[in-house]
């Protein structure tokens, strides 16, 4: 199964919040149940997938706290829909040294 198997567009809105002063903030507009989201230029990952990648070992990569908020339309079209808890995953690895990199071009 992908990692992207699932993944809802429009899933969020207004997620970049201090993501430059190094935190982040944001609040979901729904959530298919997916371990990993994008909102360029950053990731959040469920702490489950951040569990599997540390018993992993996997390198390039640390993890910080998230701020999560559900919409008002979320709360509205999911009612009970629980989120689990994110982190914000923060690739810094070196180009085919590390697991996780960015590569330009």
């Amino acid at each position: 199964m992908s990692l992207m198997d699932g993944w809802m567009d429009g899933w969020m809105d207004g997620w970049m919040d201090g993501w430059m002063d190094g935190w982040m903030d944001g609040w979901m507009d729904g959530w298919m149940g997916d371990d990993i989201l994008e909102s360029f230029p950053c990731y959040i990952v469920t702490e489950r997938l951040r569990n599997d990648i540390e018993k992993q070992h996997l390198t390039g990569i640390s993890f910080e706290e998230v701020i999560t908020s559900k919409s008002e339309t979320f709360e509205e079209l999911y009612p009970s829909k629980e989120l689990p808890t994110f982190l914000w995953a923060k690739v810094s690895g070196e180009p085919h040294k590390s697991d996780f990199f960015y590569h330009e071009g």
